[in-house]
């Protein structure tokens, strides 16, 4: 289960780059800099070993595989934050629009962690699952249950 999930830092930067068509305006929506944003599109390429991004001239295209893939990524955030404001919500919140900041804020450590245990009901057991150690399984989950 430990390399199922892409960094979920590295798809935000991504999906803005790919929907504002820069680098650099991606950068500053997702706050990081532009060598991070450039640096986690590249891993991304690597790891699928496809280009999702080309440069053309004072932006970036996205491919056919990087269109594809930015389309499944929304998708798969909307589910998260869809998720996000269900807790919320059942938490009491008054506000839903806390979701989507809350999701900027959710890394992919937490998010394994949080499957892990729901799916074993068990911090040992989700640990050995994630490839992890307890403590580090419950600090995530604490994490991400303030």
């Amino acid at each position: 289960m430990h390399d199922a999930l892409p960094n979920l830092r590295h798809l935000r930067a991504f999906c803005e780059a790919e929907r504002q068509k820069s680098i650099s305006r991606a950068a500053d929506a997702v706050f990081l800099s532009q060598p991070a944003v450039t640096q986690a599109i590249a891993k991304l390429e690597k790891t699928f070993g496809v280009g999702l991004l080309e440069r053309v001239g004072a932006g970036v295209s996205p491919t056919g595989a990087g269109s594809a893939y930015a389309n499944r990524v929304r998708r798969a955030l909307a589910v998260i934050e869809s998720g996000i404001a269900e807790a919320l919500r059942i938490g009491g919140a008054r506000s839903l629009r806390q979701a989507r900041d809350l999701l900027a804020l959710l890394t992919t450590t937490q998010l394994r962690a949080f499957v892990a245990v729901g799916t074993t009901n068990n911090f040992t057991l989700a640990a050995r699952l994630v490839g992890s150690s307890q403590p580090a399984v419950h600090r995530s989950t604490r994490e991400l249950e303030a």
